[in-house]
């Protein structure tokens, strides 16, 4: 590994500080402004939702020492 991240790992990282500046803005002002630019239980915003858990999942993965396959190039 060379300290550097892929490109998946990246958008990734990016995605899951959006997600996290929503829930810290709903938690703090009871604004979502995902489901307001986006609107309610849309399928759009249902999809978005998804990727964030999925984003989450891999933090978590990443977290207990497994990495991506793009970043561990030798």
């Amino acid at each position: 590994m060379n300290g550097q991240t892929c490109i998946l790992c990246r958008v990734f990282g990016i995605i899951a500080i959006i997600g996290l500046l929503n829930l810290g803005i709903e938690g703090a002002l009871r604004v979502n402004y995902l489901e307001r630019f986006l609107g309610e239980a849309t399928v759009i915003t249902r999809v978005i939702y998804v990727v964030m858990g999925l984003v989450g999942l891999m933090s978590l993965v990443k977290y207990f020492g497994m990495s991506c396959p793009g970043c561990c190039k030798k």
